[in-house]
C-alpha cells in the first residue's frame, strides 16, 4: 500500500471517528485526538481552536521541513 492509499484510509478512518465522537470522548492528549494532524506543517491540529480545550495554541513554533502536500 502507498503513502497516499495509507493516508486516505487514515482519513476515511477520521472521518468515521468523528462522526460518532462527542465532548465525552475528550482524548488524554493531543496525539490521541482524532482531529490530530501530524502531515500538517504549521498546525497540529485540524482546527485553529482545539475542540476539546487541550492546548491554546495549535500553530507549530517551528514549521515541519518539508510538506508532504506541496
Amino acid at each position: 500500500m502507498s503513502k497516499q492509499d495509507e493516508s486516505f484510509r487514515r482519513s476515511e478512518r477520521l472521518i468515521k471517528v468523528s462522526k460518532r465522537g462527542s465532548a465525552e470522548n475528550k482524548p488524554g492528549s493531543c496525539a490521541h485526538c482524532h482531529y490530530h494532524r501530524p502531515d500538517f506543517k504549521y498546525r497540529r491540529c485540524q482546527f485553529t481552536r482545539c475542540p476539546y480545550g487541550q492546548k491554546d495554541n495549535v500553530f507549530r513554533k517551528k514549521p515541519l521541513k518539508r510538506d508532504k502536500f506541496s
